[in-house]
């Protein structure tokens, strides 16, 4: 359906009129599917996750007055905003049911908002049952007491299930609803104070193409959220959200011990109440969105098909799996049935696209299955003649005819499809996999990155894809994991929560200092030694201490040469050598033996 005139506008302020009610909005946060229905109704509906537009009718948000999805706890505090301007509101209902609805992270802003109703907050603004706290703007002065009124005076409903059925009960239920309404509004209008954003510094960088390198996930996105906050800029997409970000442009993060480390999760991030990172959160993710196998129904003996569930814009499995053939061949082959009949179908699937025997004679016993009314036959023969690319099944090939080509390659963008779309574009967009020394080496490029809620189930799903699909079934261990985002960022809805996690982490516990001592470089290792008015720096493999390459001579003119090279990868390592080639200056200088890693 055609929701533009319910469509809160892109170009507002944070605080507008629209429809007939008063509304707030903050641009930080990503809302670009609140719809505005009635502005005489005395009922608002929330989602979880599902975009509103694909789970309500035309007729059904013309009786509502607001309708928007929630997706995070911060969702909350805009929802109990919005409930103070509009006191004609007495009804809140909760529609659940979605695939994400009941994971942990899905359903903990309806389990938040069910607390506040049953049990409160406490004087601190603290949530009780929780650990979560509503943002001070509502919660300073006389905040709670006006929250207070608000939970006296709204009745929450949760609503199971988004079937067409139960969404006829719901439509009934409303109606109920609406005959019941009072015509004055449930309590006086509130008014909370804006919500604020805590300035955030940028420091100067080399703005775009930063390099991060670490052994595990959980510390590559620990540091890619420390070169956000530091380097990052608040920027605002140029699209019909006008959301507000914190961006780091084409970042690239290599993860170097996931063979040896595995896919660890400490307990500080699985605490972390707004977005719950849990081993079981993590496989629910590779479940839904990387592995196939559930989304698969058999249309005929024989034949199966990949179905996205219509709530789904895209899925990556079915990228990955089932990449969808080009609409014309469906097209042409209905335009063949119609006009010339079923031979001339079965002609023509056969001389566009040839099969083996085994597939022909299956396609054979559809032809001539008179139990199947023409679309059915033409649906099944398509899956025959011309199914959807698996494109993880053509890098397999790849891996047992041809190991070390440069052909391991998965596309998840149809310029097709996705070229001419304004929204539900996939993320991830690209692939890349190379094989040497029995190492499965990968890249994944995306487009588009949430670091702070989609970036860990993003690299998760690709390790399990890897360990899955590539490495286990062909002997290969997993070897580096390079993740490439265009546009790395957080949205600045998400960034309180963020910089405690960043305060306690990094600046705090210093989980990312490294070992100025002993420094690990993916380059090599130096050996130094003094002869005389000379120093000798030899640079040894990472692997074996074999000599690589020596240079000898003045201290600084040696320095500079390892530098003019680029010799070393870590930061570390460079201050370290350059550590020790003052000591080496200050020993050659006063006549006193040089030992390295001695003062």
């Amino acid at each position: 359906m055609d929701i533009t005139s319910f469509l809160i506008p892109a170009e507002r302020k944070d605080r507008f009129k629209f429809n007939g009610l008063d509304l707030y909005m903050p641009r930080m946060a990503k809302a670009k599917t609140m719809l505005v229905g009635n502005s005489k109704s005395n009922i608002a509906i929330c989602t979880s996750w599902d975009d509103p537009e694909l789970v309500l009718s035309e007729a059904l948000l013309k009786k509502v007055a607001l309708v928007a999805p929630l997706r995070s706890t911060y969702g909350i505090n805009i929802l109990l905003a919005n409930l103070g301007l509009n006191p004609q509101i007495n009804k809140l209902i909760f529609l659940k049911g979605g695939d994400l609805d009941e994971t942990e992270t899905g359903s903990l802003p309806r389990k938040v908002i069910n607390l506040i109703w049953k049990d409160g907050i406490d004087p601190f603004g603290k949530v009780i049952g929780t650990d979560l706290s509503l943002l001070e703007e509502l919660t300073g002065k006389e905040g709670i007491k006006n929250i207070q009124k608000i939970v006296k005076d709204v009745e929450i409903i949760d609503w199971e299930g988004k079937d067409e059925k139960r969404i006829k009960k719901l439509e009934e239920k409303i109606n109920e609803f609406l005959k019941k309404a009072s015509k004055k509004p449930y309590r006086s209008k509130i008014v909370f104070p804006d919500f604020k954003v805590e300035e955030v510094t940028t420091f100067p960088s080399e703005g775009t193409a930063h390099e991060i390198r670490e052994k595990t996930p959980v510390l590559a996105w620990l540091r890619l959220v420390d070169r956000i906050m530091r380097y990052g800029n608040n920027t605002l997409f140029e699209s019909k959200e006008g959301t507000e970000v914190r961006e780091l442009l084409f970042a690239r993060v290599t993860i170097d011990s996931l063979e040896n480390e595995g896919f660890k999760v400490p307990k500080w991030l699985t605490d972390i109440p707004e977005v719950k990172i849990t081993p079981e959160e993590l496989e629910t993710y590779y479940q839904r969105f990387i592995k196939p196998d559930s989304y698969y129904r058999e249309i005929y003996p024989g034949v199966k098909k990949f179905y996205r569930p219509p709530t789904d814009k895209y899925l990556y499995c079915e990228l990955l799996f089932a990449f969808p053939r080009p609409k014309e061949i469906d097209r042409s082959a209905e335009y063949v049935l119609k006009t010339h009949g079923k031979e001339a179908l079965f002609d023509y699937l056969s001389n566009q696209y040839p099969i083996d025997e085994e597939k022909t004679k299956l396609a054979r016993k559809v032809f001539s299955d008179k139990t199947l009314d023409d679309p059915t036959m033409l649906e099944i023969l398509l899956e025959i003649f011309r199914p959807p690319v698996n494109q993880v099944a053509g890098v397999q090939r790849r891996i047992r005819e041809s190991l070390a080509d440069t052909d391991k390659v998965l596309i998840l963008w149809d310029p097709n499809t996705h070229g001419i779309q304004n929204s539900g574009r996939p993320c991830w967009v690209h692939g890349y996999g190379l094989v040497r020394d029995g190492k499965l080496n990968f890249k994944a490029a995306f487009r588009s990155h949430d670091i702070a809620k989609g970036w860990i189930k993003n690299v998760y799903g690709i390790y399990r894809l890897l360990e899955e699909y590539f490495c286990k079934p062909y002997g290969l261990k997993l070897g580096n994991v390079s993740i490439e985002s265009e546009s790395c960022h957080f949205y600045l809805a998400d960034l309180a929560w963020i910089k405690k996690i960043w305060d306690k982490q990094v600046v705090k516990n210093r989980l990312l200092a490294v070992n100025f001592d002993k420094p690990s470089d993916p380059r090599g290792n130096v050996a130094i030694s003094v002869d005389g008015k000379e120093v000798e720096v030899i640079l040894l493999s990472p692997q074996d201490g074999r000599p690589l390459e020596s240079f000898k001579g003045d201290p600084k003119k040696v320095f500079r040469q390892i530098i003019d090279r680029e010799l070393l990868f870590e930061g570390s390592h460079w201050a370290y050598l350059g550590q020790e080639m003052a000591k080496v200056e200050e020993c050659i200088k006063k006549g006193l033996p040089y030992i390295q890693d001695k003062v």
